[in-house]
């Protein structure tokens, strides 16, 4: 199955548009698979976190 690769810096395209996001942190992959894997992977870190609350703290390596 083909997957198209979307890049943006708006965290509400990504919320509204991928199932599935990956992020990239200093040239290297930092994160691959789903916002609801990424929460659980952060604990309780993210337990009361928004969803667009998460990618902002993942993308800026709060998270782990």
């Amino acid at each position: 199955m083909a997957r198209p690769l979307y890049t943006t810096h708006d965290v509400v395209e990504v919320l509204f548009l991928c199932d599935e996001i990956g992020v990239l942190k200093e040239g290297q992959l930092h994160y691959s698979g789903t916002l609801q894997k990424a929460r659980e992977k952060a604990g309780s870190a993210a337990s009361t976190l928004t969803d667009e609350e998460v990618l902002y703290r993942l993308v800026n390596g709060e998270l782990f």
